[in-house]
């Protein structure tokens, strides 16, 4: 994106974000973007830059107490089904011959897919907008509870806020959205002023403002497989019409209305009229005579399946073969299985 915008990065001695606190802001908002981008959409990223604009400028601020847009133009911004939507003035007089099938068309453009994205980063500028207001307004760390500074003693055991270096990010090979963001359990040394703090982790010593440790008992048993800074798993529920969708959430659903057998899947990408979902696969045999057999019977069975996600090779004699292996490193040719499920079904 630097690249592409002329920018020209240049290393800085000691930073503190509060004191450009308009300029941080904002970048929170790029970087949740940023992260929504898969390789393709990121690598030709000069493509959706409009849709971050859009995403910034469609987004209510505190301090102007409206969106950006309003500021500057006096109106709300439509989207593109406000607009669609919207009464046409235009009247046409003259017959109109054989209309092109827009439809097809238009699903095929890389313009469908640019205001998709614009719709994903909308709703995710303002959950980040407001994650952040709540934050600051309730004094709450990244795990989403109260800082409280009586809690936080010396030798306690914490997570720690340290994002990956670009050096880390290529050595690994990997983008830093995959990369562990808090590190731990580190130790508390001495408390330094009255939010920040000096802690230990593997003989080496960091300092740390309150709203970047998150302590131990915060977490679940299983910390090493929780991320302080991911939102609550909401508890598992019947679906209802009512009940909003979330990316990254596990879901059972039928490939369509008249399939018969069901697949456990991740939403990918929640848009205005659907979800694109990941299907996932068991090794797992199916229990036999399934609908005669008791709930009991049933949970057992689920309880030992293990479910992973699914990728098939993409062309050549193979096209279409389903594999347990993930693209990187060796795989990079195959894709993930997945597919779009309208909301209303």
């Amino acid at each position: 994106m630097n690249g592409y915008l002329g920018i020209d990065q240049v290393d800085t001695g000691g930073y503190n974000a509060r004191g450009n606190a308009v300029v941080e802001r904002f970048m929170q908002t790029l970087t949740a973007n940023l992260t929504k981008c898969s390789k393709r959409e990121y690598d030709d990223i000069a493509l959706y830059l409009q849709a971050i604009a859009f995403a910034h400028n469609t987004t209510f601020s505190s301090v102007l107490n409206c969106t950006p847009f309003e500021a500057g133009h006096g109106l709300k911004a439509r989207s593109v089904s406000d607009a669609r939507l919207s009464p046409r003035m235009q009247l046409y007089t003259e017959p109109r011959g054989d209309d092109e099938d827009c439809v097809t068309h238009w699903d095929t453009t890389v313009h469908k897919n640019v205001v998709e994205l614009a719709t994903r980063f909308a709703s995710d500028a303002v959950s980040q907008s407001e994650w952040h207001r709540k934050m600051t307004a309730e004094a709450r760390n990244q795990s989403g509870k109260p800082i409280d500074n009586a809690l936080l003693k010396d030798g306690m055991e914490v997570y720690f806020y340290k994002p990956p270096s670009q050096t880390e990010v290529l050595k690994k090979g990997r983008k830093a959205k995959h990369l562990q963001h808090y590190h731990g359990p580190a130790v508390i040394v001495k408390k330094i002023r009255t939010r920040s703090y000096e802690i230990s982790y593997n003989g080496k010593s960091f300092k740390r403002d309150a709203g970047m440790l998150v302590p131990v008992d915060y977490l679940a048993e299983d910390s090493a497989a929780v991320d302080p800074a991911a939102l609550p798993i909401r508890k598992t529920s019947k679906h209802k019409n009512d009940l909003p969708f979330h990316e990254g959430e596990i879901i059972i659903c039928k490939g369509d209305t008249d399939a018969e057998g069901w697949y456990v899947a991740e939403i990918s990408k929640v848009l205005d009229l659907s979800i694109q979902v990941r299907y996932f696969h068991t090794p797992s045999p199916p229990l036999e005579e399934y609908a005669t057999k008791s709930p009991q019977e049933i949970e057992k069975r689920l309880s030992q399946a293990n479910f992973r996600r699914t990728w098939y090779i993409h062309g050549g004699i193979n096209h279409g073969k389903a594999i347990m292996t993930p693209p990187f490193p060796d795989n990079l040719a195959t894709r993930v299985w997945e597919g779009p499920i309208d909301k209303k079904d």
